[in-house]
């Protein structure tokens, strides 16, 4: 599976965008099993976080996440 740039992804909002953003490059410092399960547990907390005020969101963000 090859890495999908976010300037491809036909309808992105700014919030996806910036949880896309957050992420991505401390993603490619995990090196352990301890690093990956800690670097999932803070995204889904923030997951949950702006599912919460923004529900219309949770497709686009749901996508993102799962792309991770």
């Amino acid at each position: 599976m090859g890495i999908i740039q976010l300037a491809d992804v036909p309808k992105c909002s700014c919030e996806v965008a910036m949880f896309y953003h957050r992420y991505r490059e401390p993603i490619s410092r995990i090196r352990t099993i301890e690093q990956r399960n800690h670097m999932l547990s803070v995204m889904q907390e923030d997951f949950e976080r702006h599912i919460r005020a923004y529900p219309q969101e949770r497709n686009e963000y749901s996508e993102t996440y799962q792309l991770f």
